[in-house]
């Protein structure tokens, strides 16, 4: 059998060891009194319950996929004690870019070099599919993998159907993607694009739908919104049944689309305004937003999709809003929060956004640096408790993870995480949170509840050491 969750949605490592940190201490009360357990299959004092534990551990497997700033997935095997073991990589790129490929760095990924932007798996737990970008250079394309038994990927071999396993998107820069059953919405960040693809046959992805986001773009040119160009640009996706929610973080809004189920077609696009939103962070901070805009960067849905939790991530904000079902209308912020322990900023926005007016955009981000700087990076929901967890990034370093309750946003707790960390996702009984995290991964137990504890830390192993990991997948398998 096989199982997957991944929770959103926008790579880097995998280590042969782990170290833990207790962060939350555990309450112990004293058991009561009780007669001894029987032994069961010859083991002493254990109940039938500690077997069964046993048992399900001796028969589940986590594979562990991350989408690196490179032409490679790394893979991995997530063991009991949290720590993540490489077993090797695969590289993605078209025999053609066999060059380019092997170059690293920013300056490379803006020449074109193909990079792992996204990777997620079908709901089966049989395929991986890997979202490749080259920049403004040419249209990503979509990766078909296979993955066996022992959670080795392997290219699908597809005949005559061979496009379908490489399959050439429209957009650029797909950065990505969330499922709704059998379909799978993508976005493409640069040119402000979603594709929508339907999954049903496995390994033959087949395009179902297109529609760029509403305004005004720049003929034969891309720049991202850091380069001081305000236009559409699709970062992070939420689905839910009948609909598809877009963040616009170029235009600083949301993008609702209907979504047929069957056919996997759009409707029209119904733009939402997101409203004023106060600045949480530096003097600094309050300079990039009002440079850049709060720049919305991810969105998810809570347990009964009737509200939207929307991430800006230069105003370092989450908002909660009303969503209706019925239309796809979102309401007005209900309740805002700060994406880590600080508190929004009561002075000086008014002087940066002063500032912001005379100065480019490159400049303004270079005299804000030295303030210190946050980027609130993903909000996902913690499927078992409702609860909404969100990482922020610290600029240049440090970073941070924060449980929100679902109805008002009230923070129920802070946690320290390693440098910048990004997405994460979570195993199947949402128990295990993995996080991308600079140089590597990192682990945390969840309990029920939604608490967070027990962090550790693998690394990535000697040589790949230089690679960003944007994203991760946790496929399972039970025998």
């Amino acid at each position: 059998a096989f199982d997957v969750r991944k929770q959103t949605q926008g790579g880097h490592g995998i280590s042969l060891s782990g170290s833990q940190t207790s962060l939350t201490p555990a309450a112990h009360p004293r058991p009561r009194a009780r007669a001894p357990p029987r032994p069961l299959f010859g083991g002493v004092g254990r109940t039938r319950a500690q077997c069964r534990r046993q048992l399900r551990a001796m028969t589940r497997s986590a594979f562990i996929y991350c989408g690196t700033e490179s032409a490679s997935v790394l893979t991995g095997i997530l063991a009991d004690d949290g720590t993540i073991r490489h077993t090797g990589s695969l590289s993605v790129a078209p025999e053609s870019d066999a060059f380019v490929s092997s170059a690293a760095g920013f300056s490379a990924k803006l020449s074109g070099a193909p990079r792992v932007e996204w990777v997620t798996a079908h709901p089966s737990g049989t395929w991986l599919y890997s979202f490749v970008s080259f920049w403004d250079k040419r249209p990503g394309i979509l990766r078909t993998h296979a993955i066996a038994d022992d959670g080795e990927l392997t290219e699908v071999d597809g005949g005559e159907e061979e496009a379908s396993c490489h399959l050439k998107m429209r957009g650029y820069q797909p950065c990505h993607a969330v499922w709704q059953g059998t379909l799978c919405a993508c976005a493409h960040y640069l040119s402000g694009d979603i594709e929508v693809f339907d999954m049903s046959a496995g390994g033959s992805p087949r395009n179902a739908a297109f529609a760029r986001l509403p305004g005004k773009r720049r003929q034969g040119k891309f720049e991202a919104p850091a380069f001081g160009e305000i236009a559409p640009h699709c970062h992070g996706l939420a689905a839910c049944p009948g609909w598809l929610v877009c963040c616009d973080a170029g235009q600083a809004c949301l993008v609702v689309y209907s979504l047929d189920q069957a056919s996997g077609q759009l409707g029209q696009p119904q733009p939402c305004s997101l409203g004023e939103s106060p600045v949480v962070g530096s003097a600094g901070q309050a300079l990039v937003a009002a440079s850049m805009g709060p720049r919305p960067r991810h969105v998810a849905f809570t347990a009964q999709h009737e509200r939207l939790a929307v991430l800006c991530e230069c105003t370092n904000v989450v908002t909660l809003h009303a969503f209706d079902m019925a239309d796809g209308s979102v309401g007005p912020a209900l309740h805002t929060c700060a994406s880590f322990e600080s508190m929004p900023r009561s002075v000086g926005c008014g002087i940066a956004r002063s500032l912001a007016s005379l100065l480019p955009t490159k400049v303004a981000l270079l005299a804000a640096l030295p303030f210190g700087l946050a980027a609130a990076a993903e909000v996902a929901l913690h499927p078992p408790s409702g609860r909404l967890l969100v990482t922020t990034r610290g600029v240049p370093r440090g970073g941070s993870l924060r449980g929100l309750d679902p109805q008002s946003l009230a923070s129920l707790q802070d946690i320290a995480a390693g440098d910048s960390p990004r997405s994460f996702t979570f195993d199947r009984a949402g128990s295990t949170l993995i996080a991308c995290v600079k140089g590597g991964l990192e682990t945390y137990r969840v309990a029920p509840d939604g608490e967070v504890s027990s962090r550790t830390v693998s690394g990535l192993p000697e040589g790949l050491h230089g690679l960003e990991v944007d994203c991760v997948e946790c496929v399972e398998r039970s025998a």
